[in-house]
């Protein structure tokens, strides 16, 4: 009898049953699925050389990262819906890892051996018995998983939720709704969600009242991420380090946490593509990054974990700590969304849509783009004030789109350009590093005169191109660096400052 059958029956039940009575699971993205046609494979007859073989098990093998992913951010997060969806996840994976090893011809009871004896036994067969331990890995990490959502309970809803097609539950007042359940939303807090208080940006020198008066938000959750957990994700790290060490040349290529994190619960019907942009995104100066909504529903959050930042950066930080990010968001004015640079402090730009054109094809001279010479020339010769006042006057007038009234221009230059996918707009960012002493506005002494060293510039020029859409609202886009402009130092701060 094959070691795995009962085992294989108890899986194929545990995972009919998930799938029929909790089919919230179906709104997450799946992981590829193994082939189902019996993969032939002895190991003693030299079987890396089989054809179907490492394909299967990269398939695999990735999914086990993209899992492991999940799993990290699940023991780390205040939010149960995580949590509730990884453990998902573990159940499916089991299923692919009990399918595959069940087409292999693998004693368990040897894998100590083949697993010690290092390179004396083939790739496949060392790859097989850590597939066997990594399926007893994930099986531990249910247990673990169960008792974090346990503790979560306390803190948001954890209750059944409607079916993915949809179900009529009854709501206030009694009147029946027609509502859709998924993992994708945060959990309800239990405590009362704090209100959605639009930002007000803080002028420099001026201080602002708060919108809400002295209102102060409750203290968020301290959430220790499960000590059981982490031990449990760097020992599967372990074993998948070691797995993808194992691959020929040929299925070595597996993709990065990074990327991973920037595609991570696309709808499966707007999954892009990754390897249209591998070959751009293997370039320095490029990357791909996750572009948000300009307003956001309330989320849980941990005060142990500091907050990210929103922002993908650009380049690495330079002196003092000044990093430029890709400082674009997502609005809905009219409906229909809207791609606009954030303006906070000093920063300001412009945008130009360029309609389908390659990122790999636009140059840093930009004499491959249909665009009117004389906004060419602005473009790529515009250079901001280095008076912080003229600035500020500078800056406005992009701001209200009165730029053409004193540039070589007929038409202003937007901070705003309609947002739509498989489409590319050139970005032209100035991006500041504001000292606390020019917020302050304070009399200054001369010990202070040093501080305004930190006042810092970056003027950057990039092309992006949105790829897809979340469900949340954001998007994901790939972005390139065409050119970075002089950054010379400002003048006369202290007839700013002292005045």
């Amino acid at each position: 009898m094959n070691i795995f059958s009962s085992y294989s029956l108890n899986r194929f039940v545990v995972g009919t049953i998930v799938a029929t009575t909790v089919p919230l699971f179906l709104s997450i993205p799946a992981f590829p699925q193994s082939e189902e046609t019996p993969i032939p494979l002895d190991v003693e007859r030299d079987a890396e050389q089989s054809s179907r073989f490492w394909p299967a098990a990269q398939t695999l093998t990735q999914s086990q990262f993209h899992l492991l992913s999940r799993v990290e951010e699940a023991f780390a997060t205040p939010d149960p819906n995580r949590v509730r969806a990884a453990r998902g996840q573990i159940i499916l994976n089991l299923g692919q890892l009990d399918r595959f090893l069940d087409q292999q011809n693998l004693a368990p009871q040897t894998c100590g051996a083949v697993l010690s004896g290092g390179s004396q036994n083939s790739a496949a067969a060392r790859l097989n018995c850590h597939f066997y331990a990594a399926l007893q890995d994930w099986e531990g990490m249910l247990p673990l998983l169960d008792s974090r959502l346990a503790m979560l309970a306390t803190i948001a809803e954890v209750r059944p939720l409607p079916l993915v097609s949809g179900e009529s539950v009854m709501g206030w007042g009694g009147i029946p709704a027609q509502v859709k359940g998924s993992l994708r939303e945060p959990a309800t807090p239990l405590n009362a969600p704090l209100p959605a208080v639009e930002a007000v940006p803080l002028p420099l020198g001026r201080s602002v009242k708060s919108a809400l008066g002295d209102y102060q938000p409750p203290l968020p959750p301290a959430v220790a991420p499960l000590g059981a957990g982490v031990g449990q994700v760097q020992r599967l790290e372990s074993r998948l380090s070691q797995m993808k060490a194992l691959f020929p040349s040929a299925f070595a290529d597996f993709v990065d946490r990074q990327t991973l994190l920037a595609v991570r619960d696309l709808p499966p019907e707007q999954d892009p593509d990754l390897q249209d942009y591998a070959e751009l995104l293997a370039e320095p100066y490029t990357g791909i990054a996750s572009i948000r909504p300009a307003t956001e529903p309330p989320l849980l959050v941990n005060r142990l974990t500091p907050s990210p930042d929103p922002f993908t950066p650009l380049l690495p930080a330079r002196d003092r700590g000044f990093q430029p990010t890709l400082k674009l968001e997502v609005t809905t004015p009219a409906g229909e969304p809207t791609l606009g640079i954030v303006t906070s402090e000093l920063d300001y730009g412009f945008l130009l849509p360029l309609g389908d054109v390659p990122l790999a094809a636009v140059s840093a001279d930009l004499q491959d783009l249909s665009l009117p010479p004389a906004v060419r020339d602005f473009v790529l010769s515009y250079q901001p004030p280095q008076n912080l006042e003229a600035l500020q006057v500078d800056r406005r007038r992009f701001l209200t789109g009165k730029q053409a009234a004193f540039l070589p221009l007929r038409e202003p230059l937007r901070l705003t350009a309609p947002l739509q996918l498989e489409q590319t707009y050139l970005l032209r960012s100035l991006q500041f590093q504001v000292p606390p002493l020019l917020q302050t506005r304070r009399l200054t002494v001369s010990g202070d005169r040093r501080y305004l060293a930190e006042a810092t510039q970056i003027d950057l020029l990039l092309v992006l191109r949105p790829i897809a859409r979340r469900a949340d609202g954001s998007y994901r886009m790939v972005w390139r660096i065409l050119k970075e402009f002089p950054n010379p130092e400002f003048e006369n701060l202290w007839e700013y400052i002292d005045q």
